[in-house]
């Protein structure tokens, strides 16, 4: 089946990953091993009756997704799933794990009516949760739907899914090995990072103090 993960994922990545063996410098791992150790302590420190890092599967248009959601609380219709992170959010949680964590409503819907979310972040520093939006079952399958059936035909030996977009370009510097792959954004690489520097806010700044007294 397809994992709910790869549907969060680039899907041209995705594909591309089953297509080709690349090697990946061990540096590279850091990240995975860091969440698998924090997955390991969630699994240990829960309550009774949660439902902890359980396999769920659904068919959507014939095609089977699969996930593993962190820890469900059935009695308090929670699901609740954990980040480690280099910064942890502001203001909210990140929207790919928005759409995450509602994609695992949808698909632990027939067991399990979850009503409310929450995101833990996990960085050097501590954790801090988020509460994401909860998303109707019907938009949830509409997001789904065509990324599941691109995946599918491209991991089938078809057409290669189409690149990310502007929402998604993150993934492309830095996270993918598959960067400047011909299949791909090729030698000349992804569109250049936007760096936000508040130039005009400085400016006034400085003009306010040259005009002090």
């Amino acid at each position: 089946g397809i994992h709910v993960t790869s549907l969060l994922n680039c899907l041209r990545k995705v594909v591309l990953d089953q297509r080709h063996e690349l090697h990946v410098l061990p540096e590279q791992t850091y990240w995975a091993f860091r969440g698998q150790l924090a997955h390991s302590i969630v699994q240990v420190d829960q309550t009774e009756g949660a439902v902890v890092e359980r396999q769920f599967t659904r068919e959507i248009d014939g095609i089977t997704i699969v996930g593993t959601p962190d820890v469900i609380y059935p009695e308090r219709e929670l699901l609740v799933d954990y980040k480690t992170t280099a910064q942890t959010p502001r203001y909210g949680p990140y929207p790919h794990h928005s759409l995450q964590v509602n994609i695992y409503r949808w698909l632990v819907w027939t067991e399990h009516r979850i009503s409310r979310f929450e995101v833990v972040y996990i960085d050097m520093k501590g954790t801090v949760r988020r509460r994401p939006r909860v998303m109707s079952l019907d938009r949830v399958e509409e997001i789904i739907l065509p990324r599941a059936r691109a995946l599918s035909q491209g991991l089938s030996g078809g057409e290669l899914p189409a690149r990310v977009g502007q929402e998604g370009l993150w993934q492309c510097w830095g996270y993918c090995n598959f960067t400047n792959h011909p299949d791909c954004w090729g030698a000349g690489g992804p569109p250049e990072r936007k760096i936000y520097t508040p130039r005009k806010r400085k400016e006034g700044n400085d003009a306010r103090k040259e005009a002090r007294p």
